[in-house]
């Protein structure tokens, strides 16, 4: 009864182990299939499909019914035991948490790698042009702050050191002094004007042309000896600014000066400032003075010749005619002095006798000396708009 109790026991242990196996059979099945959909997933994961929801496997383990002896068979055991040698089986341990209890696997599914999600096309941008390297800042020219219509006056001012020098810097660490200068354009010479007062003496080539100009030195208080030309740079200008002619040095006299002519407080004085003339390339127009205020370069432009052409005098539109005179403007005498009733016949361009007289006959009327020469002021007479008549006595003409 004993030994059949005990072989009862062991069957019962060994049931139990087999479901034991049986279950731990089921889950190395759930973990194969759920490595293979893993697998899966890796192998085709460029394919678009939806990730596999995650997997938890809940398994509770029933353990199988064991028989506890009654107490009439713990009893017999008890009567039997010590007369069979029963060695117990080794069991393998309980899992943690005793027998009887839930055992919870649970399985992430594993997350399908994502999808490369290509990029939005950056829309096309301009390439930046460079920046250019800044280059060194240009110093300024000189400002022109004036033009001077031809015999007008204009005042300026310029800086200059105390050694008489023009100051053309903004340095204040030598001592200064601010003078005016007043200038007024009073003459244009071209090569003709020389050659008419000038060429036979010093021999010119026809090429000589310059200017002169009344320059006053006001306000100076200096004692240091002032020459215009160091202090002040004049230069012949053409029209469009583009062509300059420095010119010969400053002097007293249209040729042949002194070039340190200086001046003083107070003082005027007429200087002159002569060019090489040339017919080709760009006439000159200003005289182009430049002076120099704490670094700041200043230009005034002064006409060399009128823009309005001045009204001639009546008188020096004649030339002295006399007796013996052969030309257009004794024709014209003649005509006038015919249409007044002063001479007779017809005009020859002769200045003679019968002329004469008739000029005499003239002089008298306008109240003039009674001279028979046509003199630029008797001309102007006779040719105005209100001359008197002859009122008797023609002369015939020639």
């Amino acid at each position: 009864m004993r030994q059949h109790s005990s072989d009862k026991r062991i069957r019962r242990i060994r049931a139990q182990y087999r479901k034991r196996i049986a279950i731990v059979a089921i889950i190395m099945l759930i973990i194969g299939l759920v490595l293979g959909i893993v697998a899966d997933r890796m192998l085709f994961k460029g394919k678009d499909t939806p990730a596999a929801p995650s997997v938890t496997a809940e398994i509770t383990p029933t353990p199988a019914p064991i028989d506890v002896p009654a107490e009439d068979d713990e009893g017999d055991l008890g009567t039997f035991g010590d007369d069979i040698d029963v060695e117990p089986e080794e069991t393998e341990p309980e899992p943690e948490g005793g027998e009887g209890e839930d055992y919870t696997i649970a399985m992430e599914a594993p997350t399908a790698e994502p999808t490369a999600t290509p990029e939005p096309t950056a829309e096309p941008t301009a390439t930046p042009e460079p920046t250019p390297e800044p280059t060194a800042t240009p110093v300024p020219g000189p400002t022109v702050i004036a033009t001077v219509p031809f015999g007008e006056s204009y005042t300026f001012s310029t800086q200059i050191k105390s050694d008489g020098t023009a100051r053309i810097t903004a340095d204040e660490s030598e001592p200064f002094e601010t003078v005016n200068f007043t200038m007024t354009m009073k003459d244009y010479m071209l090569p003709s004007d020389f050659a008419q007062k000038w060429g036979i003496v010093y021999k010119l080539q026809g090429t000589e042309a310059g200017a002169g100009f009344d320059l006053t030195l006001n306000n100076y208080t200096g004692s240091a000896t002032i020459i215009p030309q160091n202090i002040i740079k004049i230069a012949f200008r053409g029209e469009s600014g583009e062509t300059e002619n420095l010119g010969f040095q400053l002097m007293d006299a249209e040729i042949a000066g002194n070039p340190e002519v200086s001046v003083k407080n107070g003082e005027t004085k007429t200087l002159w400032k002569r060019y090489t003339f040339s017919n080709s390339g760009e006439e000159m127009k200003y005289l182009a003075v430049t002076t120099y205020n704490s670094g700041a370069i200043e230009t005034i432009l002064f006409e060399l010749v009128s823009d309005v052409a001045p009204t001639p005098d009546p008188k020096e539109q004649y030339s002295t005619l006399s007796r013996g005179t052969k030309s257009d403007a004794v024709l014209d005498l003649q005509k006038r002095l015919i249409d007044l009733g002063y001479l007779s016949g017809t005009a020859d361009g002769n200045f003679g006798g019968k002329t004469q007289d008739a000029v005499r006959a003239a002089q008298k009327m306008f109240g003039m000396e009674e001279t028979g020469t046509a003199t630029p002021e008797f001309q102007a007479a006779l040719f105005a708009d209100d001359a008197k008549s002859s009122g008797s006595g023609e002369s015939e003409a020639n």
